[in-house]
């Protein structure tokens, strides 16, 4: 028993005095985030906010298609030839505002690349959208983006006036 109880002493002295060899260290670290403020979309004002083809007549045989550049210009072209562009109404591009944080660079977005227009009476043209950019950067306070796309008409489209809405998102 007392082989033993000197067994247990130095068995226990060695613990005590090798236990500060294995102590843990530590450090401290900050955690941290940053609120931005919410992005702000708005549509440009005035009669050049939404994006139109303008003034078009149909071919009576073959079908059209008009474009709208997705910039500041807002260039209307008849892709095929196939319509009569009314010089009186030549359309434009679609404007947005992004207000924001200087220097940051937004992610856009279209909720759909292809809308489908309607006249309320049944009649409809497809059209494709296109953004100016994919990304932006706020200068300045805010960053511009314009929308443009390519309108699809039939032959001998029903006269009227066509209109769907589209949304445009935008995130940090």
């Amino acid at each position: 028993m007392e082989t033993n109880m000197k067994i247990f002493t130095v068995v226990t002295i060695f613990f005590l005095t090798t236990s500060s060899m294995f102590a843990q260290l530590s450090f401290n670290a900050n955690a941290a985030g940053n609120i931005l403020p919410a992005l702000c979309i708005t549509k440009a004002t005035g009669i050049l906010a939404d994006l139109s083809f303008g003034d078009i007549v149909p071919g009576a045989t073959n079908a059209a298609s008009v474009a709208i550049t997705a910039d500041a210009a807002g260039t209307r072209s008849n892709g095929d030839g196939n319509a009569t562009l009314v010089t009186s109404n030549i359309g434009h591009s679609a404007k947005f505002n992004i207000a924001g944080i200087q220097g940051t660079t937004v992610n856009l977005a279209l909720s759909q690349a292809e809308i489908t227009l309607s006249d309320g009476s049944g009649h409809t043209m497809g059209c494709t959208l296109v953004l100016s950019s994919s990304t932006s950067e706020i200068t300045g306070g805010s960053a511009i983006v314009y929308v443009g796309g390519t309108l699809f008409i039939a032959a001998n489209q029903a006269v009227g006036h066509y209109t769907q809405m589209f949304n445009l998102t935008a995130q940090y």
